[in-house]
């Protein structure tokens, strides 16, 4: 067969396959027959695979609601070519949100609209009700509706596609499922905003503006008006003037507290096309009377208000909505709908209560979340001074939020090199860390030998001699031994009312005779590793892991607390090693304290196989030295 029929045939074979797949089992013996006559040198280009892939998107189907938000959906089709390979992945049904524009005031919610759909119907045999919407059943996207004049609701299954869901901000229930949705209006799509208002960005367009400001004026409280705008006011100046480098309403939206809003800077911005959200006190709204805070405390926390005011055409909507107390948001471009519900703390049941939301709250506490996050760290631990002066305060106060700024960039680190939650250092610490490197600099850090006599011994010396009578002063060779002491109590009476302690120097237990008689005559004789180290009152608490038991009395678990009745470290135990303890049952008179006690002249001695083997053969002494003491 010549080179030039070979390749009609695989134009053939290749024809055949975009007809019709099924023709390639029928190839497949002749081409087979013919592909093995070809000689090895010739150059044949491979054969093409062709998998299964999707058409195209249908066009978006109506909006399931006018106003309010809903869902549109559109689908695509799976063109199987071959069937080996299996279906193809992805959705074949898209949705998004559509027409989330605010409903007119006075209409009837999506929920109560189904709900009203089963009116006069017969339900649970002859029976018929007048129902609405019930909050608080089983599932989100359930249709709960509550009986009229009944105790009870019934579930009549899942809602209808476009409903809000209640415990999700922005969510929408599609086919029983709660979405949400992405920057791009798609339910389910995990895209999101970058800091730069981009969608689905990598925080890589944004521009950033600085300006510094030197004006007398400025410090007084006198802010020029910026050329070309209203004269609103000096809070309201500040935020024209900042907004000069903001070009038009594109990926932009201005959020700012009740200090900078006004109805007049709404107004300004909105003719700037800048979209604008925020705080505002009530004395700045002009016509717009809200509940006072305790008739909407009757109501119960979550309860919320709308007013709508247009000024020079702008459309200003206005929430007060009670948590703790009444606060105020308005906003050009935002409303109430759609309503979330939050969980939040409630005093008087003491648990958390799930409370309505509106959508303007949410947003203020997304996008205005990090400022309030800020004023309350450095609220936690503060710099107190008690001058008056504006400089000093302005001073410490930005180096509180330079320290706060500096610890949310030592946890965002950790978190990048997975260290866990618990290592890593909380505010309070962080800020000491900070303090104690600040103070240590300049000094020589060095560790001092234990023989060595600190400087601020010698300045006591002095300072002692010239209060008259004092305490008795340890010798330098006591001091500086490296070796913890036990208190002794002194009976005379000096300056305060307790009674005085100082550290001894602690006895040590040595020798085969008393090893023996600790041995036969303790309570508990035991190898544990200290775990912890805490002071409680005039005692010494140890939180002991056991680790082997020779002579018990008394059963022991496999963690335990051991009591030391003193402050100075008699018998010296450190933290996480392990060492053969000695120690005796206290029972107190009343029967009330039942603990393990570990006097200053115990029998302690660290860990070492070769004391492990002596322990191990006592048993026999105590036989011998006839001790009456026996274990369990």
């Amino acid at each position: 067969m010549s080179l030039s029929e070979i390749r009609g045939l695989s134009h053939a074979v290749a024809l055949c396959l975009l007809i019709c797949p099924v023709c390639l089992f029928t190839w497949q013996t002749s081409l087979s027959s013919v592909l093995h006559k070809i000689p090895q040198s010739s150059h044949i280009k491979r054969q093409l695979r062709y998998g299964n892939e999707w058409s195209s998107w249908t066009t978006w189907s109506p909006c399931s609601r006018s106003c309010g938000g809903g869902a549109s959906v559109r689908t695509r089709m799976c063109l199987t070519r071959n069937a080996q390979e299996g279906p193809c992945p992805g959705e074949p049904r898209q949705y998004k949100i559509c027409n989330v524009q605010v409903c007119p005031a006075g209409s009837i919610g999506f929920r109560d609209l189904q709900c009203a759909a089963y009116n006069d119907k017969s339900i649970m045999g002859s029976k018929k009700f007048q129902w609405t919407t019930f909050v608080g059943g089983s599932d989100p996207c359930d249709l709960s509706c509550l009986a009229l004049g009944q105790n009870f609701y019934y579930n009549f299954g899942h809602v209808l596609d476009g409903t809000p869901c209640p415990t999700e901000t922005d969510g929408v229930c599609i086919k029983g499922q709660c979405l949400r949705p992405g920057c791009d209006l798609i339910l389910g799509s995990e895209k999101r905003a970058d800091a730069c208002m981009v969608c689905g960005g990598h925080n890589t367009s944004c521009l950033r503006h600085r300006s510094v400001y030197q004006d007398q004026n400025k410090a007084a409280g006198k802010i020029d008006p910026v050329p070309g705008e209203p004269n609103i006011s000096a809070s309201g100046n500040i935020v024209l003037m900042l907004a000069q480098v903001i070009r038009g309403a594109v990926n932009h939206s201005l959020y700012f507290d009740n200090w900078f809003s006004s109805l007049d800077l709404f107004v300004a911005l909105a003719n700037k096309g800048i979209p604008a959200l925020g705080t505002v006190q009530k004395s700045r709204l002009q016509g717009c009377n809200f509940s006072v805070d305790t008739d909407m405390k009757k109501k119960g926390i979550g309860t919320f208000e709308e007013k709508k005011v247009v000024v020079v055409n702008v459309e200003i909507r206005a929430e007060k909505w009670f948590d703790n107390r009444g606060v105020i948001v308005a906003s050009t471009f935002a409303s109430a709908q759609p309503v979330s519900n939050i969980e939040k703390w409630d005093r008087k049941s003491k648990k958390k209560v799930s409370i309505e939301c509106p959508n303007i709250i949410s947003m203020y506490n997304k996008f205005m979340g990090g400022l309030d996050a800020l004023d309350a760290l450095i609220a936690y631990y503060h710099i107190h001074i008690r001058s008056k002066k504006y400089y000093h305060r302005f001073f410490f106060h930005f180096v509180d939020m330079a320290l706060v700024n500096s610890w949310l960039s030592y946890r965002r680190d950790c978190d990048s090199l997975d260290v866990p939650r618990k290592k890593q250092k909380d505010l309070l610490a962080f800020r000491t860390s900070i303090a104690h490197a600040l103070w240590m600099q300049g000094n020589n850090i060095s560790r001092k030998k234990r023989w060595q006599q600190l400087s601020y011994v010698d300045r006591d010396f002095e300072k002692k001699k010239h209060r008259g009578p004092a305490k008795t002063i340890p010798t330098l060779e006591v001091r500086s031994d490296a070796v913890g002491h036990w208190p002794v109590v002194e009976s005379g009476r000096q300056r305060c009312t307790r009674p005085n302690y100082r550290c001894g120097k602690c006895k040590k237990i040595r020798g085969k005779e008393n090893r023996v008689r600790e041995y036969c005559q303790k309570d508990f004789v035991f190898r544990g590793k200290i775990l912890e180290k805490t002071y409680r009152g005039q005692e010494t608490r140890y939180d002991v892991q056991v680790m082997y038991t020779y002579r018990n009395r008394f059963p022991l678990i496999q963690r335990e607390f051991i009591w030391v009745p003193n402050l100075c470290n008699c018998p010296q135990l450190e933290k996480g090693l392990e060492y053969f303890i000695m120690a005796r049952r206290h029972v107190n008179y009343e029967q009330t304290l039942n603990r393990i006690l570990l006097e200053t002249n115990s029998y302690v001695k660290s860990f070492h196989p070769r004391e492990d083997q002596l322990l191990r053969h006592l048993d026999a002494e105590c036989v011998k030295q006839k001790y009456s003491n026996t274990p369990l």
